[in-house]
């Protein structure tokens, strides 16, 4: 019976807690750099700098999360990066919602993109899966915009010259808009 005992706790510290453990949500910083699995708390952050993916073959998952900056720079940056999974993130008033730069073999799906000036960019990307995600209200492009030259060697663009002004509360009732006929189902 004592080994039975030390048999079971083996057992349930050793497959039982690790999933437990690594099943922990996290809140992102300002220029977060991710370079292991994540899965993001679900809630409404402002991130101005964006979020630096930055190793190959991980996972982000963003519950669900409404991430809003002040009209400049990215949402979420891939670059030099392969195998890289992102996905249930809901991006709004960046520059760029998700910029992929020599990022390949990649799956950005899920994700909600609004009143972006793009909604994604690719730049010298390849075999990349960006499907079922949704496009609204981007200035430019509401699908994915490959680009001819890397975005973040050019003049990004200045704040007065955004013609998008947008609060948390819009983003949320977009989101919302946007989402409910696929939450009735």
């Amino acid at each position: 019976e004592v080994n039975m005992k030390k048999f079971i706790f083996a057992y349930f510290v050793l497959f039982l807690i690790p999933p437990i453990i690594s099943a922990v949500c996290i809140k992102p910083d300002e220029n977060m750099e991710i370079k292991e699995n994540i899965i993001f708390c679900s809630g409404f952050y402002y991130i101005k700098k964006g979020l630096n993916i930055a190793a190959n073959s991980i996972t982000v998952d963003c519950n669900s999360s409404v991430f809003v900056g002040d009209g400049i720079g990215y949402g979420f940056l891939l670059r030099d990066v392969e195998n890289v999974v992102l996905q249930n993130c809901n991006i709004s008033n960046f520059e760029i919602g998700i910029y992929l730069e020599n990022a390949n073999n990649s799956m950005i799906r899920s994700n909600y993109l609004v009143r972006n000036k793009f909604g994604i960019a690719s730049f010298n990307s390849f075999n990349n899966n960006v499907n079922d995600n949704l496009f609204s209200n981007n200035i430019n492009s509401n699908h994915v915009f490959y680009l001819s030259t890397p975005i973040l060697q050019q003049e990004p663009l200045k704040q007065q010259e955004k013609e998008l002004n947008v609060t948390p509360q819009q983003v949320i009732e977009e989101v919302i808009r946007i989402k409910k006929p696929f939450l009735e189902q």
